[in-house]
């Protein structure tokens, strides 16, 4: 039993009961959002062809990373985050100072009026009241958006580090986190570096990443090679090739390069 899928060829696993499966390598799936069949090619006991065709639809465009609005602070920690509203499942993941990674646990409440969604980080427990659980200080977020599809994005939201100015992302990219967009606007003199192998490792398939900050923030990105300005959510941000990555980043942050 083969199944046929682009004009490819893949050969497919039967068991006892019938049931079946072919694996088609993510390589061989094009970008983008289309309509597409699988061609199932078998034969029965007594070796008659037969062929069944089966439409599907194919979806690999990422949504957008999560855009951050604003967090809550309390003298316990980080407390909150608002971020636009949007369709996909939110996730939480905490960067802890130590480098280990942790789920955070929200509430949602959706602010029409502005078109956010607040997350109050802890859950509600069984007599009803809630149970807050902030983030203690030199933690970070990755905020991930993820679509009925399954396709991801993430934007790592970055605070005050206990000791250094210096943002690590070692630890989300080693867990392979998606990360698509960093914010360093809610950091204090934020020192960033990033290199052509992490942009690489941690967006596979856009190869780009965008960075937001202020005038307090210096991003490094040796050997990058300036490639223009386009404007984001009416801002002006500068792109630069480094080597098959993309950086863009927002004019008012400190550039090394």
């Amino acid at each position: 039993m083969r199944v046929e899928y682009d004009g490819q060829f893949y050969q497919a696993t039967v068991d006892a009961a019938g049931n079946w499966r072919a694996e088609i390598p993510a390589g061989a799936v094009r970008t983008g959002s289309y309509p597409s069949e699988l061609v199932v090619h078998a034969r029965d006991a007594a070796g008659n062809p037969g062929m069944l065709t089966h439409a599907l639809t194919v979806d690999t465009d990422a949504p957008a990373s999560p855009f951050i609005e604003g967090y809550t602070r309390d003298h316990k920690g980080i407390a909150a985050i608002s971020i636009d509203t949007v369709p996909e499942l939110i996730t939480l993941t905490e960067v802890r100072a130590d480098g280990t990674l942790g789920v955070v646990n929200s509430e949602e409440t959706v602010i029409r009026t502005r078109g956010e969604t607040l997350h109050d980080f802890g859950s509600v427990l069984p007599d009803g009241s809630f149970a807050e659980t902030p983030l203690p200080d030199g933690s970070h977020l990755v905020v991930t958006a993820t679509d009925q599809a399954g396709n991801t994005s993430g934007t790592f939201l970055a605070f005050d580090e206990l000791t250094t100015s210096v943002i690590d992302l070692s630890a989300p990219i080693a867990a392979g986190l998606k990360i698509d967009s960093i914010d360093l606007t809610f950091a204090e003199d934020s020192n960033l570096t990033l290199t052509e192998a992490q942009i690489l490792a941690m967006s596979p398939d856009d190869r780009t990443v965008t960075i937001h900050g202020g005038t307090d923030d210096t991003v490094t990105l040796a050997g990058a090679l300036r490639d223009g300005t386009e404007m984001v959510d009416g801002r002006p941000y500068a792109i630069y090739d480094l080597g098959q990555a993309r950086v863009i980043v927002d004019e008012d942050v400190n550039r090394i390069y």
